[in-house]
């Protein structure tokens, strides 16, 4: 009878102690599950949403991006589209400080913000204007959470004509690349592409000015800009994003003693490029960045 007790009690506490290891087991598989999950940022992520919807503010009905948690609460307010500028006097200079929420992302995944701050010896609201100065400017964006998920800044010098775009930014529209684009010192023009945890994944410069209709296109493989090329007229300007090879096409023709010229009309994913003639008599172009030639027009019909 001692004997089966004994025995009872062994098998007792030999089943404690699995059931022991099987629990500890568990909780390291959950620990496990755990550290996956924050070291992957979109993980992390997951559940949490932007939204867009109206609200009245200052007596008028504006946007709003609202940061939602999983469990539904708004984390963070910000107004689409909102700017805010700010001019103080320090130490006999003027500071200029803007805030400009730019825009979001169409999938709902990123915002994209930038700030701009610069100083003059006069009050810059007044008829002179604040042309022809350099100014620091700061690219963030954020993240599903509401939290800045990239930062970058740089410095930016005008051309003095005020037609020409001396800074640009923009982010794809699933909201995994944003370009920023700007001129230097010395008179070079710089286009940066980011993914927005703020890795660099392409770069590249040019010696002339790119127009304002930059873009970036929607699944962030590739950007695009109408420029100009000394001597040889109107061009077009390509980044493969994924490689960093860049493309420099020929984009005017000539007509009747005149000129044509052939426009972006939009990117594609897959690095697809839509292109028009400016005149709308020529049809349209789908083409490849790599089945890009030096002479864009001759793809076009000019019969």
């Amino acid at each position: 009878m001692f004997n089966r007790k004994i025995s009872f009690l062994l098998v007792l506490s030999f089943c404690f102690l699995l059931g022991m290891a099987t629990k500890a087991e568990v909780e390291n598989l959950e620990r496990d599950k755990e550290a996956v999950t924050d070291s992957t940022t979109t993980v992390s992520d997951k559940g949490y949403r932007i939204e867009v919807g109206k609200v009245k503010l200052r007596g008028e009905e504006r946007k709003e991006i609202r940061f939602i948690s999983p469990d539904g609460n708004v984390v963070k307010t910000l107004e689409k589209y909102w700017y805010k500028e700010n001019v103080s006097k320090t130490k006999g200079k003027w500071i200029t400080e803007i805030n400009h929420v730019a825009g979001v992302a169409e999938k709902k995944n990123a915002v994209l913000l930038w700030e701009c701050k610069y100083s003059t010896n006069y009050d810059p609201r007044g008829k002179e204007g604040p042309y022809g100065l350099k100014k620091d400017y700061k690219v963030k964006v954020l993240n599903s959470r509401g939290e800045e998920s990239l930062f970058e800044s740089f410095t930016a010098y005008p051309t003095g004509a005020l037609a020409i775009p001396f800074w640009s930014t923009g982010i794809s529209r699933d909201g995994s690349t944003i370009y920023v684009y700007y001129r230097d010192s010395s008179d070079v023009f710089h286009v940066e592409i980011y993914d927005t945890m703020g890795k660099k994944l392409a770069s590249a410069t040019y010696p002339h000015e790119f127009k304002a209709d930059m873009q970036i296109s929607p699944d962030g493989k590739i950007f695009g800009a109408e420029t100009f090329k000394k001597g040889e007229g109107k061009h077009l300007f390509f980044l493969n994003v994924e490689t960093g090879e860049t493309k420099l096409v020929k984009a005017e023709g000539d007509k009747d003693g005149g000129k044509w010229n052939v426009i972006i009309a939009r990117l594609a994913d897959n690095k697809r490029i839509v292109l028009w003639d400016n005149e709308g008599i020529r049809g349209s172009v789908t083409i490849n960045f790599d089945e890009l030639t030096d002479d864009i027009t001759s793809r076009f019909n000019t019969k």
